[in-house]
């Protein structure tokens, strides 16, 4: 059985080290749940296989994925961001993440495979679980802009 306080963690350091390499934001752990509004907000996806089976999640409302995709490229804050760039920002972010937890966790699961990341908007997006996940949630941001990342899981048979 994989300690789940050692996913928290491996996830938390990728999520630092993709924003303070990539995104050049600070970021900090909220212990209060991000609110992300639905309205319209990015979620982002990553699955991955291996030892453990499941997806890497990140949801961000649109204010907040505008003000990461001007940092990530160095835009100026009254610079207009398409759709575009703020899905390939969040894919990007997603797929940085996912691979620093993957090195991470390699010597204490072994290797696992990743996909490619998915990016969607829209209203009121949710993800869902199946059968036998577990669900490993963090939120964070920074003084103006929050995330919410969550990698649903369950290990392999």
């Amino acid at each position: 059985m994989i300690d789940e306080a050692i996913l928290k963690n491996s996830l938390w350091e990728s999520t630092i080290e993709a924003f303070k390499t990539m995104v050049m934001l600070p970021i900090s752990k909220s212990e209060t749940p991000a609110q992300i509004d639905q309205s319209v907000s990015f979620s982002g996806s990553i699955t991955f296989m291996g030892p453990l089976e499941g997806a890497l999640l990140l949801q961000s409302d649109i204010e907040s994925i505008k003000k990461i995709t001007r940092s990530m490229l160095e835009m100026e804050d009254s610079e207009a961001v398409g759709d575009p760039d703020a899905k390939d920002t969040l894919g990007e972010i997603i797929n940085l993440v996912l691979g620093g937890f993957k090195s991470r966790m390699a010597p204490k699961i072994g290797d696992i495979d990743i996909s490619v990341p998915t990016v969607v908007v829209g209203s009121s997006v949710r993800p869902t679980c199946g059968k036998g996940t577990k669900i490993i949630a963090l939120s964070a941001g920074g003084a103006d802009y929050k995330i919410k990342l969550s990698i649903v899981y369950k290990e392999a048979a």
